[in-house]
């Protein structure tokens, strides 16, 4: 089960998810972020209270954050690594990059996560 609360915070949308982001809520998240990529220019996710995550979820932010790329936006986590993100990047292989791959001048999801484990 994943539940995804939106709220405002000083006047920017913020997606928390809590539960299994997995491929069985594939679908209800990518609709989540589709919904909100079309209204913001910045996602602020909060992760939390995440308890699975697989590669259909890394798959989703990898799309996700081409998409914003594209549209001049990026994400934005509100916490530190959850363990079952930690996992799955590990599992994946995504903690193999060590730059972005879609090479946009920014600074890349996945290895400010990964920076936010290691302290620093």
């Amino acid at each position: 089960m994943l539940e995804i609360e939106q709220k405002k915070d000083n006047g920017k949308i913020v997606l928390k998810l809590k539960g299994e982001a997995s491929i069985e809520n594939a679908e209800k998240i990518h609709k989540s972020f589709l919904q909100f990529i079309n209204n913001n220019e910045t996602l602020l996710l909060d992760l939390d209270e995440v308890e699975k995550v697989d590669i259909s979820f890394l798959q989703i932010l990898a799309a996700l954050c081409k998409t914003l790329n594209e549209k001049k936006g990026e994400i934005l986590f509100l916490t530190s690594l959850p363990k079952p993100l930690e996992e799955a990047l590990i599992i994946s292989g995504y903690f193999r990059y060590k730059h972005c791959i879609f090479d946009h001048g920014k600074s890349c999801w996945i290895n400010e996560m990964i920076r936010s484990t290691e302290g620093g």
